[in-house]
């Protein structure tokens, strides 16, 4: 048992808990994606957020006319 939190496994708030492994990494920037946060699957890739609004485009005729 835990002497800060007195718990058998500590919660993430006990300064005895365990350091959170990611579950998944970004294919595009290698950020590590944590249990609870949102990202994208496309095919067998993960994307993050940011990678992912990174590539938002908004489509236009080329030469304007």
């Amino acid at each position: 048992m835990c002497d800060e939190c007195h718990y058998s496994i500590c919660p993430p708030g006990c300064p005895n808990a365990e350091d959170e492994k990611p579950l998944f990494e970004c294919v595009e920037c290698g950020e590590e994606i944590y249990e609870g946060w949102d990202y994208y699957q496309i095919g067998d890739e993960k994307w993050c957020e940011d990678c992912i609004q990174g590539c938002k485009k908004e489509a236009q005729r080329e030469g304007g006319n």
